[in-house]
């Protein structure tokens, strides 16, 4: 079967990561011959296999993306996957995409009213046009299907390890964690993130113990929110005690910093999936979330604590409940992305 797929997102971030992943293990599949659109170092450089290559670049979302795409090399083939929900005009095969989560449309304050009303006209189009739409949780299945009222066929694909991560573990066996008396918060800082709530349990940690630290993973002059309240608790006289952004990190240094935390906090509002706690988890870092519908679903079995979301004392007292050296074990529950690739090669063919 000839399947084409969009690979201009890998290299980024986010859906990059997951999109990089699941394309490598189609390529394994015997039975597929991949037709792919994107760049040709990147794709290679993923370790991905294919029958042909258009490279091209045109920017997500753009007008050129939508008028100008290769379809004629697209059409040759059998399907077309695209792991988001920017699908160009042309594309006469069956059409098989992805919305992660529709988080602008739930969260407040995000976007504006002419943002939002984009990215739902792009979406309702997408789930209209696509003979098969995959998400990343029943969550967020639910979510996408309340605001688009469409009957259209959904399947859950969830997130889930990356293989760069698996390999920089099974580099990582000869040497131990050095465990160390800090926190870890990964994930941009917007207000559904929860940074406010994690900021004031802090504050609460700190009265008990004086030299816990919390890490943020970035650069504070990069900080963008439109809570002034989080504003005020960063850029009062000296900061707050104890927090420290990390600045720019790459993924060995923040994988680094995850493996030796305490605990990794994810006080989310909202998510569509919540990828750092698998990952943390796989490195045997304990994990304290907000009890939200969708860690719930996802991390219901594994070995993590939930506080009730907003709690700002529930969240310092589960966080002084983790101890400096505790340690997890997850590997047998994992969420796969090989996993995630094959029941979305298996609708494509079916």
């Amino acid at each position: 079967m000839r399947i084409a797929v969009d690979c201009r997102m890998i290299g980024m971030s986010g859906i990059g990561v997951y999109l990089a992943n699941v394309v490598r293990a189609m390529s394994e599949d015997v039975m597929i011959d991949l037709f792919l659109v994107g760049e040709k170092e990147k794709i290679e450089s993923e370790g991905i296999r294919y029958k042909a290559l258009k490279e091209w670049n045109a920017p997500i979302f753009s007008t050129r993306e939508m008028c100008c795409f290769p379809t004629r090399f697209v059409n040759q083939c059998d399907a077309f996957f695209t792991a988001n929900y920017n699908v160009p005009f042309g594309i006469k095969i069956p059409i098989f995409s992805m919305i992660h989560d529709v988080v602008f449309f739930d969260v407040d304050g995000l976007t504006g009213s002419i943002g939002k009303m984009i990215r739902f006209i792009l979406m309702k189009r997408t789930m209209l046009i696509s003979k098969c739409v995959f998400t990343v949780s029943h969550f967020s299945r639910d979510r996408i299907r309340y605001h688009l009222g469409t009957k259209t066929k959904m399947e859950i694909a969830y997130s889930g390890i990356n293989n760069w991560l698996k390999r920089w573990k099974e580099r990582q066996t000869t040497s131990a964690a050095q465990l160390k008396n800090y926190f870890i918060f990964v994930g941009n800082i917007k207000r559904h993130k929860g940074l406010k709530t994690l900021l004031e349990a802090f504050e609460k940690v700190r009265q008990r113990e004086k030299t816990t630290k919390l890490l943020i993973v970035g650069e504070k002059k990069k900080f963008r929110t439109t809570d002034q309240s989080i504003l005020k608790m960063l850029e009062q006289e000296g900061g707050l005690e104890g927090v420290e952004f990390t600045g720019y990190v790459d993924d060995d240094t923040l994988y680094n910093l995850i493996r030796d935390a305490r605990a990794l906090i994810q006080p989310s509002l909202y998510e569509g999936f919540g990828l750092p706690p698998l990952e943390a988890m796989y490195l045997g870092t304990p994990v304290v979330l907000s009890d939200i519908d969708v860690f719930k679903e996802i991390y219901g079995d594994a070995p993590v604590r939930f506080f009730k979301v907003s709690n700002a004392e529930d969240l310092a007292s589960k966080m002084l409940d983790v101890k400096t050296g505790e340690r997890v074990e997850y590997e047998n529950c994992l969420y796969d992305l090989k996993r995630s690739a094959q029941i979305i090669t298996a609708e494509i063919q079916s």
